[in-house]
C-alpha cells in the first residue's frame, strides 16, 4: 500500500512538474559586470560581479525569484559600489563577496515586444577584506524598475536601472545606512532570462 501511495505522489509531482514547464512558469537568467579601472601613475584594477537568477511565475503579472551573486574587485578599482549600492563599499581595498537577493516582480506593459517590470526585495551580503581578513555585512530592501525585450518566446534581454531604498553597511560597532533613489546609469544591468 506505501509502495503504491509514494508511487501516485510521484506520479502526481511529475505531472504536475512538466505542466509548468509546458506553461513556460520558470526562468533562469542573470547578469555578469567585468570592470578595469586605470588611474595615471597606478596599476589597473579589475573587479568583476556575476549573478545568477532563478524564478517562478505564479500569475501573468507576479513572479518570485531570487539571485545569488560573487564579486571581487581589487583596491582601486571604483566599481566595487555595485554591490549594494554603497559609496563606503569604495574605499574597502581589494575585497570578494556573495549576496542572496529573494525578490518578487510585478510585471505590465507586457507585449509582443516587451514588457516592463518593478522588482520588490530584501538581499544580504557579505564582503571580505584580503588585506586584513575584516568581514562586512551589507542589507537591502527597496524597489527597482525594469525592462524586458523579448528575443523569442523563451529568451528575453532584460534590463534594470536603480532603485527606490535602504541599504545597510555593518563592520563591527560600525553601521552605515543609506536610503534614498537613485537612478543613475551607475546602477544600469543588463541581463538575460530564458523561461521553460
Amino acid at each position: 500500500m506505501k509502495n503504491k501511495l509514494f508511487l501516485l505522489a510521484t506520479a502526481i509531482m511529475l505531472g504536475t512538474i512538466i505542466s509548468h514547464a509546458q506553461e513556460k512558469n520558470m526562468w533562469i537568467g542573470g547578469s555578469a559586470t567585468v570592470w578595469s579601472s586605470k588611474a595615471k601613475g597606478s596599476d589597473a584594477a579589475f573587479s568583476y560581479k556575476i549573478a545568477p537568477e532563478f524564478g517562478y511565475a505564479l500569475t501573468k503579472k507576479f513572479s518570485i525569484g531570487t539571485s545569488v551573486g560573487f564579486m571581487q574587485a581589487e583596491a582601486g578599482n571604483d566599481r566595487i559600489k555595485d554591490f549594494g549600492g554603497i559609496e563606503e563599499v569604495n574605499s574597502l581595498g581589494e575585497c570578494n563577496g556573495f549576496f542572496i537577493a529573494p525578490f518578487v516582480r510585478y510585471t505590465f506593459l507586457d507585449g509582443n515586444v516587451g514588457f516592463l517590470y518593478v522588482d520588490g526585495g530584501i538581499g544580504y551580503g557579505r564582503l571580505k577584506r584580503k588585506s586584513n581578513d575584516q568581514k562586512y555585512n551589507l542589507f537591502y530592501a527597496g524597489f527597482g524598475p525594469g525592462f524586458g525585450i523579448k528575443i523569442s518566446k523563451s529568451c528575453s534581454v532584460v534590463g534594470q536601472l536603480g532603485q527606490l531604498g535602504y541599504t545597510q553597511l555593518k563592520v563591527g560597532d560600525y553601521k552605515s545606512t543609506d536610503f534614498g533613489l537613485d537612478l543613475d546609469w551607475d546602477q544600469f544591468e543588463v541581463g538575460f532570462i530564458f523561461r521553460f
